[in-house]
């Protein structure tokens, strides 16, 4: 199944710009390839909201399976080795699913975020999801999109629940 992962780094750019000389041909292709893909977003962070250009972070949404990001790790881990630093990678495809990851943090380009999301749940979420976070936050934790989800509707997208 396909997963959202969120990651952050903290290398500067030119670490990074250095390291891709240690690629060979095929996997700077392969690191490329994130940056074209239109499952991958990335973003200038600062620890609390994502920015256009400043930011001492780095801050990635993709949507992916699990080889797609172990592919991401084999590239960032072989471009910065010897850098100081860290790259954090976080599976949060249950928050996303169970509507509770603050968008907040995405600044500018929250609202489109929120889209993605929501594709990504109009793709991926059911009801057996819906009855776990039942299970694990309470009947109360249902938001509308869940309710229309187990009555068999469609959903709504995030800018019609306003």
């Amino acid at each position: 199944m396909e997963k959202v992962f969120k990651i952050i780094s903290s290398y500067s750019s030119e670490d990074t710009t250095n390291g891709l000389k240690k690629l060979n041909a095929s996997e700077s292709k392969d690191y490329y390839s994130f940056e074209d893909d239109s499952s991958s977003n990335f973003f200038m962070f600062d620890g609390k909201v994502c920015h256009w250009e400043n930011g001492h972070l780095m801050l990635a949404i993709i949507f992916g399976e699990d080889k797609k990001i172990e592919l991401l790790k084999y590239l960032d881990d072989k471009i910065h080795e010897g850098c100081e630093g860290y790259t954090t990678i976080e599976d949060i495809t249950e928050e996303i699913l169970y509507t509770l990851h603050d968008t907040s943090i995405y600044g500018f380009a929250e609202d489109n975020l929120k889209h993605d999301f929501h594709v990504y749940r109009e793709s991926f979420l059911y009801k057996d999801d819906v009855l776990d976070k039942i299970c694990k936050y309470g009947i109360e934790s249902l938001n509308e999109n869940d309710k229309l989800l187990l009555q068999d509707k469609e959903l709504k997208h995030p800018s019609d629940l306003k």
